[in-house]
């Protein structure tokens, strides 16, 4: 779904901003799965100096996505 669009950092913005959203406010597992795969797709296409922040921001959504479905 966000694969299409990598080069449209505006839709991956407001996309994150709607999710972060939904994250706080109750749709939880849902939305740290698709913040932590925007989160990766940014990390692919990001300069080598804000990728740390991407993989480590993707890294705990994934973690926390992988707890709570069990």
């Amino acid at each position: 779904m966000f694969a299409q669009k990598q080069t449209d950092h505006g839709e991956f913005n407001l996309a994150t901003t709607f999710f972060e959203a939904a994250a706080r406010l109750g749709s939880t597992f849902e939305a740290h799965f698709y913040l932590a795969k925007i989160h990766t797709l940014n990390m692919r296409v990001a300069n080598e100096a804000s990728a740390p922040g991407f993989c480590a921001s993707a890294v705990s959504s994934f973690k926390l996505v992988a707890e709570w479905g069990v």
